[in-house]
């Protein structure tokens, strides 16, 4: 003998509307100047092989291996912040 809740059709209405209400977006920081500092071709090619190291990886330990090498690179480009 199973019972219904009263409230179940309102949790999935109450999920719809939450989505609809708009995020408040994060303010804006300064940008510097000129932020050259020459590594944006090291750091583009790293990321490449970064993407190429996981679509190639075919076993679970390479994908594993493959994932904490993007993870260390991921932390270090966030470091900065």
């Amino acid at each position: 003998m199973s019972r219904k809740s009263r409230f179940a059709p309102l949790l999935p209405a109450l999920l719809a509307l939450s989505l609809l209400v708009p995020a408040t977006p994060a303010p804006a920081q300064a940008a510097e100047p000129d932020p050259d500092t020459g590594a944006g071709p090291r750091k583009l090619l790293l990321y490449i092989a970064c993407a190429t190291a996981v679509f190639a990886s075919n076993t679970g330990p390479v994908l594993v291996l493959a994932l904490t090498g993007c993870g260390k690179l991921i932390i270090d480009e966030t470091r900065g912040f």
